[in-house]
């Protein structure tokens, strides 16, 4: 389990896109992940308190920028989680390097992603994602979008801090 976790949400207009696929996906009664706003996580942290995780981002925060981006395709991990793949890739790869530089030492070493990062917007967790692909396929079409947001949330889901990105 995790004490906090530290995500990248959008602007308006993509979130806007984001919900009104989540809610064409549940016209058909496929449930979507709708635990925190839209967003791409950036990492889970344990074992420390929010004061020292925000006095720490505190510190590096102005080295991260908004993030222009499109989200260019659907994709899934493992038929089991549905997601929006965006593009630039390479930016959220930096602003991950840089949470790794200052806050590594707290992240949770064993999590689903084996070290590995893939930044993506997950729509649907479950056994199958199937269904859920082959309907949001005929609705899906790539669309700008912009990461204009950092937010740090606790493992209750209750957000600790937002930080607004230049």
């Amino acid at each position: 389990m995790y004490d906090f976790v530290t995500v990248l949400v959008f602007d308006d207009n993509t979130n806007m896109q984001i919900v009104s696929f989540a809610h064409f996906l549940e016209s058909y009664g496929i449930e979507t992940v709708r635990k925190l706003p839209p967003h791409i996580t950036i990492d889970l942290y344990e074992n420390l308190s929010s004061d020292v995780l925000i006095s720490t981002i505190d510190c590096f925060i102005d080295e991260i920028s908004s993030i222009p981006f499109r989200f260019i395709k659907l994709d899934n991990f493992d038929n089991e989680v549905l997601f929006l793949k965006p593009d630039n890739v390479e930016a959220f790869e930096s602003v991950k390097s840089i949470f790794d530089t200052n806050l590594g030492d707290y992240s949770i070493k064993d999590n689903a992603n084996r070290g590995i990062y893939n930044p993506h917007m997950t729509l649907v967790s479950s056994s199958d994602t199937t269904e859920a692909e082959r309907i949001l396929n005929e609705q899906f079409y790539p669309f700008e979008s912009n990461a204009s947001g950092l937010c740090v949330y606790s493992k209750n889901k209750q957000l600790v801090k937002r930080y607004d990105l230049k």
